[in-house]
């Protein structure tokens, strides 16, 4: 099954005058309870942000590094349903990429984090490795992608997914 001994790595680069021009979280995902530390994570940062509270660059980080988990995750337990194959293949690449991209894209609003963030991820890597073959399963680049309006649709994506990211 898709989820254990998986690397998933965020990195932030920053607008050319922001200060800090690249920022690297890595979150190792051996077993259960390493999934359960990222949903509890998440939950607080949900708290967070429906509180009314700014998030800071790691929580943005977080989140977009378990939301990729999530997707990539969801998708490949889906497939691995659907065929008599033990794992599936990741044939679908760019149907994987444009679903992150999409969701990041509209994970976040300017009002939801704290004054620099935007101009400190203008380009964020989402990489994730199977830990267990070394083969890298996606790694993609999502332009400018905190939203620049005011709208929650963090709120409403979360609800959506209802507490489900990173736990299966």
């Amino acid at each position: 099954m898709f989820g254990h001994g998986i690397i998933v790595s965020a990195a932030a680069e920053g607008e050319i005058d922001s200060k800090a021009q690249r920022i690297v979280r890595r979150y190792d995902i051996a077993d259960k309870r390493d999934e359960e530390t990222i949903k509890n994570t998440v939950e607080r940062i949900k708290n967070t942000l429906d509180s009314g509270r700014r998030i800071n660059i790691n929580y943005v980080l977080v989140l977009y590094a378990a939301y990729a988990y999530h997707v990539l995750s969801d998708n490949m337990t889906t497939d691995a349903a659907k065929s008599s194959k033990k794992s599936s293949s990741m044939d679908n690449h760019d149907i994987f990429a444009e679903s992150i991209t999409h969701g990041v894209r509209t994970l976040l609003t300017r009002n939801q984090v704290m004054i620099g963030i935007p101009e400190m991820t203008a380009n964020v890597s989402i990489t994730i490795i199977n830990n267990d073959s070394g083969r890298r399963a996606l790694d993609i680049t999502v332009h400018t992608p905190i939203a620049y309006t005011a709208d929650a649709r963090y709120t409403r994506h979360l609800q959506q997914n209802d507490s489900r990211c990173c736990a299966h």
